[in-house]
């Protein structure tokens, strides 16, 4: 009776429910297509008590396709719960998405192509020579430079309806009149 629904539940929530919902055309089997960017972090301990009003301070883009995200403290601080790991630099392949997919009964987020490994292997190198740099010394306690050895991702996820596909570049949904995703 709206005339007019919105489902907006997130990249993950979205196909989930689109995927549950029984609508034609639309296969509960089916494994809809999401996309991410891998990340790995590089942690420093502060020499000084840092205060940031959000965690994600500034973003930098490189030549090569990475996203350098100075981040403004460590992550407990904002989410509440761990152990402090010191303040992170992020690293992320913005070039190469990684492929996964929402399944029926799973979440497969992907894994990186070496290309992508590489690329944020080298970049997260330059990070560490940088927070070793004279121009970082009152900032960074020495030795407590390290690179995350888990690569993350940066919980973004995008893509699970294609646009141009399965629905028009505004989220309608083809064959299902008053539908948008």
């Amino acid at each position: 009776t709206a005339g007019e629904v919105i489902v907006c539940a997130g990249t993950l929530g979205t196909a989930e429910l689109v995927r549950r919902s029984g609508l034609p055309g639309f296969d509960p089997d089916q494994r809809w297509p999401v996309f991410e960017h891998a990340e790995v972090l590089v942690r420093f301990t502060p020499r000084r008590e840092v205060r940031a009003p959000a965690l994600l301070q500034s973003v930098m883009h490189t030549a090569d396709g990475l996203e350098i995200r100075c981040y403004g403290d460590d992550f407990v601080e904002f989410v509440g719960s761990g152990a402090p790991r010191g303040i992170a630099v992020g690293v992320s392949d913005m070039a190469e998405p990684v492929r996964g997919a929402v399944g029926p009964e799973s979440l497969d987020l992907g894994w990186p192509e070496q290309a992508s490994l590489d690329r944020m292997t080298a970049g997260a190198r330059r990070v560490v020579e940088m927070l070793h740099a004279e121009e970082f010394a009152e900032l960074v306690l020495p030795g407590s430079v390290q690179i995350d050895p888990v690569i993350g991702m940066n919980q973004h996820s995008f893509g699970t309806l294609p646009l141009g596909v399965d629905a028009d570049p505004l989220g309608a949904v083809a064959g299902l009149e008053g539908l948008r995703v």
